[in-house]
């Protein structure tokens, strides 16, 4: 019981430390004013001994020979330096705003000193409210959390800077503290999840080390912050404060609000770059959990968080982007049971609406299949042309196909970065090949994202020019179905269907309860079974509006 209290303080003196810097800073200036009759010396006083007290933190630690191991995971530096910049970010925001107030040509000379205070303490409200939400209402880890997070901070740093009353104060300083509480989260979270991380590479962390690992970033964020804001102070008394002026320039203005903003965004580009997402972070603890267990998942794991790992981070800001006008509300999020894992998951086309709908909701890991021609830019440029781009007006034959071929580009490139499982319908040997590396994903215990409705033939001259409907149910291809008994011949284990509907006019996604594989019955019924009963499953989820 101690010890959890003791974590408990200690999270919140970290966590609150930049307030309480903050209250500092105001306090060595005003004492510096009153004293001298200038706030310079109350600001050096105080950058010179939060920095050497940041110093001898990181010089004197005791774990340096563990900090030097977590240097090695390559998922780890990527956390390093997203928790700096994000760090460095709000230090850095304060007390540059804080500055400007001192700057500011204010009549009363107690005035700045008391609105800063003002400031702080509101600050320091807000951001215990909106963390204490936060942790009610279980905030897992997203990268597009933090990445709204830090937009959230941005705009809230950017309005500090242009209040004109205390209600305005209030009001940025709301988004200034949403957006400190909801990124700060995400690193705490991101924080605990690589102490299984440490354990993947054989170096394995207590609660204690990572805590203090948090410690150190957070010095070497005060240092940082610290040299800029002395560099911004110089350079205001010895260049601009000597002219008389009514308020600070547009120009120094404007600096003191981008420098910490383009910090936040190297925070953002970092974290698009992390591989410890919320769909790699499940897999994780399920394979410490122990749902999944086998050294095929572990090397993946390895290889995704330990050594150097690719994340095309254009489809993570695609995502980010297109998601607040994608709404939809998931329910069924209770049939998933990780202990079915890996499973399969079925759903309605919808042209491309299901989709794009289930990468961004789905709630779990997934390699979707995908139609091979769309992989390649070539094939998919001609398979575009032939379905839609041949019959727009007005255009030449050579206009529609370079059209076609310019919008493959960021299809192909889209359709790429889900790791996707080519599906060849050119031969029956290549459509073996597509059930082979099905049973292969699955057996990386890899869930698997499946789309059978048949398709609408559109174009009477071209077999190949398919259109999903959008407006009811089609049949379900039974082909499928025979992944059940491939991946119990390999494995031993019968294999779960889930139903999903997906519907973008009525923003719903449905998960319903899943179909098992029944090794028992003959193949060929089995087949027709489970595709029967999805497809019924997939009709009552349509129907059924909540």
């Amino acid at each position: 019981m101690k010890k959890e209290t003791g974590h408990k303080i200690y999270d919140f003196a970290i966590h609150h430390d930049a307030v309480a810097d903050y209250i500092f800073f105001i306090v060595m200036m005003w004492l510096s004013s009153w004293l001298l009759g200038t706030p310079l010396w109350g600001m050096l006083c105080h950058l010179t001994i939060r920095t050497l007290m940041a110093y001898g933190e990181i010089k004197y630690s005791r774990h340096k020979a563990k900090m030097a191991a977590l240097r090695k995971i390559s998922s780890f530096n990527i956390f390093r330096d997203t928790s700096l910049y994000s760090n460095t970010a709000f230090l850095l925001g304060g007390m540059l705003f804080m500055c400007y107030m001192a700057f500011s040509d204010i009549r009363a000379p107690r005035e700045p000193y008391s609105f800063m205070l003002f400031w702080s303490l509101c600050a320091a409200l807000i951001l215990f409210l909106f963390d204490w939400l936060l942790k009610q209402r279980g905030l897992g880890l997203r990268v597009s959390t933090f990445i709204s997070g830090a937009a959230i901070w941005i705009a809230g740093s950017v309005m500090l800077f242009n209040v004109n009353n205390i209600i305005q104060l209030v009001a940025c300083t709301m988004f200034w503290a949403l957006g400190i509480a909801t990124t700060t989260a995400v690193m705490k979270q991101m924080s605990r999840d690589f102490r299984l991380v440490t354990r993947l590479a054989g170096k394995k962390m207590s609660t204690a080390e990572m805590r203090h690992n948090d410690t150190m970033i957070h010095s070497a964020a005060i240092i940082m912050a610290n040299a800029i804001t002395l560099m911004v102070i110089l350079t205001w008394y010895l260049l601009i404060s000597g002219h008389e002026r009514t308020e600070v320039p547009r120009m120094f203005k404007n600096l003191m609000v981008q420098i910490p903003a383009l910090f936040m965004i190297a925070a953002i580009i970092s974290a698009m770059k992390q591989p410890l997402d919320e769909r790699s972070r499940e897999k994780l603890y399920d394979f410490y959990a122990g749902y999944i267990r086998n050294d095929r998942t572990r090397e993946n794991l390895r290889k995704m968080f330990i050594q150097k790992y690719r994340v095309r981070k254009g489809i993570k800001i695609i995502i980010w982007f297109l998601k607040p006008f994608f709404r939809m509300k998931v329910t069924g999020k209770e049939n998933l049971n990780r202990k079915d894992f890996p499973a399969i998951f079925i759903s309605n086309h919808g042209v491309w609406s299901g989709p794009m709908a289930a990468v961004m909701y789905l709630p779990t890991y997934f390699r979707p299949w995908v139609h091979n021609v769309m992989l390649d830019r070539e094939k998919a440029a001609d398979d575009m042309y032939k379905s839609f781009f041949h019959r727009l007006p007005l255009l030449t034959e050579s206009t529609k196909k370079r059209l076609a071929y310019w919008v493959a580009k960021p299809v192909t490139w889209a359709l790429n970065a889900f790791n996707p499982i080519p599906v060849e319908r050119s031969s029956h040997r290549r459509v073996l090949e597509t059930f082979h590396e099905t049973i292969e994903a699955l057996a990386e215990s890899d869930n698997v994202l499946i789309f059978p409705e048949r398709p609408v033939d559109i174009v009477q001259e071209d077999a190949n020019a398919f259109l999903h409907s959008k407006e009811q149910l089609r049949d379900l291809a039974t082909g499928f179905a025979s992944i059940g008994k491939m991946y119990y011949n390999k494995s031993g284990r019968c294999i779960s269907f889930y139903p999903m509907y997906i519907n973008r006019k009525s923003h719903v996604f449905r998960i319903g309860k899943p179909i098992v594989y029944n090794p028992q019955n003959n193949p060929h019924d089995e087949k027709q079974r489970i595709s029967d009963q999805l497809k019924e499953a997939i009709h009552a989820l349509s129907v059924h509006q909540s």
